[in-house]
């Protein structure tokens, strides 16, 4: 049996490689959800509760994926009023926090922060932690592309997440400014630390673990420009502005992703690491898989959870990682 689903913001650089995922990903009818009109598209507004609403009477979606900017939560409202189950792949948590009590009992799945980073990364971290007795430190550290293929709304995430300090023992420091090394596939690389919704999520399941995330770029160059101009207050600037960057991106060379996970502890009294390394041909591209892979679950068990919850509340690596094509893991 088919399975529709509307992906809203499905024109966009993010959702045009989840429709893609979508299309692979097995018997499922996939609607284009817009603002403006075109061709074979669901005209919709994320921003109107009353035009997502319009257009799940109109379609009758069995699942929503919202890939479009979005400052309130219209599409979970409606989707949630309907009993249309919704993924969401932003990387912000007040959903999860319950910051909007008209969730709080909704009885449709709501998966938000759904994508590669956050989303595998949170369940990795669960992953490595568990096969410890007793866990003293998690690491999550994500090595980006310069070459990306990103939009202006993922280029400010991102870029947002590295000018707000980050918990120290004594309280807080500037982000985007401790350094360490961490291994990425056969190479060292120098990160440096970042506070990362998720990250407090993370340290909420695993209470006992001192949860660290880093990142930086493919050229260290590159990462030591972003890192000056959070010293000197630019990239605040930069984030609050109007200006929409969007990166240089060159089709021909590659825009590889690394992601690895590590956690530290004992096992049977004993010292002990584990860890996973995750590399995938791009970002974007890797957190369609992961929304595909949710997606493809979620239509198979759609009562398998209700309400707001984040990828590592709900699904174990096991779970998606069949669904995975372009994503690489080695333990």
């Amino acid at each position: 049996m088919s399975h529709r689903v509307l992906v809203v913001g499905g024109r966009g650089a993010l959702g045009s490689r989840i429709r893609a995922a979508l299309a692979r990903a097995g018997d499922l009818d996939v609607l284009i959800g817009s603002r403006t009109p075109g061709d074979a598209a669901v005209r919709i507004d994320a921003r109107s509760r009353d035009s997502v609403s319009e257009a799940l009477t109109a379609h009758r979606p069995d699942l929503v994926v919202l890939a479009a900017p979005s400052i309130t939560p219209a599409v979970q409202l409606a989707c949630a009023t309907r009993g249309t189950p919704c993924l969401d792949v932003s990387p912000r948590s007040d959903l999860r926090l319950g910051t909007y009590p008209e969730l709080a009992n909704a009885e449709s799945p709501l998966l938000t922060m759904c994508g590669f980073f956050p989303g595998l990364s949170g369940i990795l971290a669960r992953e490595v932690s568990a096969g410890l007795d007793e866990v003293s430190d998690i690491r999550v550290g994500l090595l980006q592309s310069t070459n990306a293929a990103v939009g202006p709304s993922g280029v400010k995430d991102m870029l947002r997440a590295l000018t707000r300090p980050v918990p120290t023992t004594e309280g807080t420091a500037r982000g985007f400014t401790e350094r360490r090394r961490m291994r990425f596939d056969d190479r060292d690389v120098t990160v440096r630390r970042m506070d990362y919704d998720e990250r407090a999520l993370v340290a909420t399941c695993i209470p006992a673990a001192r949860v660290e995330y880093y990142t930086a770029w493919s050229n260290r160059f590159f990462t030591g420009a972003v890192a000056g101009l959070n010293a000197v207050g630019l990239l605040q600037a930069l984030v609050d502005s109007r200006f929409a960057i969007t990166p240089r991106h060159r089709p021909a060379r590659p825009e590889t992703v690394h992601l690895t996970v590590e956690a530290e502890g004992t096992s049977q009294g004993r010292a002990a690491m584990r860890r996973f390394r995750v590399s995938a041909d791009s970002d974007y591209g890797a957190t369609a898989e992961v929304v595909a892979a949710t997606a493809v679950e979620i239509l198979r068990e759609p009562g398998r959870f209700t309400g707001v919850q984040v990828p590592m509340e709900v699904f174990r690596l096991d779970d998606l990682r069949p669904h995975f094509v372009g994503i690489a893991l080695e333990p």
